[in-house]
């Protein structure tokens, strides 16, 4: 079938299978795939969504249409196939990993409620160019957009309480962070996403032209992946006021060749 509709009486869909032939497949481990499968609706007396599984073998599914009652996607995954999602509107959180990989996603709408969007919520979506982040949202985690490589703009919502090591790293064609100067946790100068405090680097904007970077004198910390996939820098430069460089800070900067590290870093 091209089209499944799932009917109202169903509260959850957890142990629902699509994939032709599930149950062989998992006895004998197999990558057995529904190749026919373009389009899911589910109906509105669904509130709980999936796991994992539900759609991970359905490799042509372009369209879910999700019940307009699901508090929680839990952890479902969704298929690298999916091109357009509209998310219910009382969906509060995206897991870890929801739509990681999904390189033909072009289109998502993220409802008003959604206050978390979790680790590699949407890394690696490389065909995603623009995303509006709802003004609930308070907690945007580590790699959440990591490799979205056709992003080129991010407004944070004003209310943002946390953010994790650099959503954004090797985001190829990202510009621009934008962020109200009267967030009382986060900061953008320049280039650069810092803490309030201006003491900790989050985010090195990726695409920009600059090919030197001078850590500011006030920075004491240069957070977790937060220059990596810079494809411009060649040189960065710091003083010692810089105490920690998380991991992979400075990965896949592809042309980058002098580091000039502070004399005070701890390891």
């Amino acid at each position: 079938a091209k089209k499944i509709i799932v009917k109202n009486g169903v509260t959850n869909i957890n142990k629902l299978r699509v994939s032709e032939d599930y149950d062989r497949a998992m006895d004998q481990d197999l990558d057995y795939k529904n190749y026919k499968l373009e389009e899911v609706e589910i109906a509105d007396s669904v509130t709980e969504c999936g796991d994992r599984v539900v759609f991970r073998y359905c490799t042509k599914l372009k369209k879910i249409k999700f019940s307009a009652n699901a508090t929680s996607l839990g952890s479902m995954s969704i298929p690298a196939c999916i091109e357009s999602v509209t998310l219910p509107k009382k969906i509060k959180m995206i897991d870890s990993g929801t739509f990681i990989d999904c390189k033909k996603l072009r289109n998502v709408k993220l409802p008003s409620s959604l206050n978390t969007i979790s680790v590699s919520a949407f890394e690696g979506c490389t065909g995603l160019k623009e995303i509006s982040l709802p003004k609930k949202l308070e907690l945007l985690d580590s790699s959440a957009f990591s490799g979205c490589k056709s992003l080129k703009k991010v407004d944070l919502p004003k209310g943002i309480k946390k953010i994790g090591a650099n959503p954004f790293s090797s985001c190829d064609k990202l510009s621009k962070i934008t962020l109200d100067k009267s967030n009382k946790r986060y900061k953008v100068v320049g280039n650069t996403l810092f803490d309030k405090s201006l003491k900790r680097i989050v985010s090195y904007i990726p695409n920009n032209k600059e090919t030197t970077y001078t850590v500011p004198s006030n920075v004491k910390e240069i957070g977790k992946d937060a220059f990596k996939g810079n494809k411009n820098l060649k040189t960065i430069k710091m003083s010692d006021s810089v105490t920690k460089v998380g991991i992979c800070a400075f990965a896949k900067t592809a042309k980058l060749r002098n580091v000039k590290l502070s004399n005070k870093i701890t390891f």
